[in-house]
């Protein structure tokens, strides 16, 4: 890896190359029962949304983090089996490649946080 040169972020590391990790968009289905109903009756559905990098997920305001509120990182809900049941994958869509080292899009989000309390 080698340092970025500029911008405001620029002691993050970014990936030699072009071929840094993927980074999804991951989208859950909140409550399936209204979902059918708002799909039914308006056209619409409600969902929860992440981003994915490698092994983490980020969301906004997680239940799960207590008191914390704002982007945190946890285990995607994907792999967790008690939130497979109650906030099911919907779909999981590429955004593309990001150029920072997957520690480097962490240290960077983690920074960004208090931006979003």
């Amino acid at each position: 890896t080698r340092d970025a040169e500029a911008g405001p972020y620029s002691h993050h590391q970014i990936c030699d190359g072009t071929a840094g990790p993927q980074v999804y968009l991951t989208l859950y289905d909140l409550s399936s029962c209204c979902n059918s109903l708002c799909g039914h009756w308006l056209g619409l559905g409600i969902y929860h949304s992440g981003i994915l990098v490698q092994d983490l997920e980020y969301t906004f305001d997680n239940t799960s983090a207590g008191s914390k509120t704002g982007v945190v990182s946890h285990e995607p809900y994907f792999v967790d089996p008690a939130r497979q049941k109650t906030l099911p994958l919907r779909c999981r869509l590429p955004l593309g490649r990001t150029h920072l080292s997957a520690q480097a899009a962490h240290d960077l989000l983690t920074e960004l946080t208090p931006h979003w309390p």
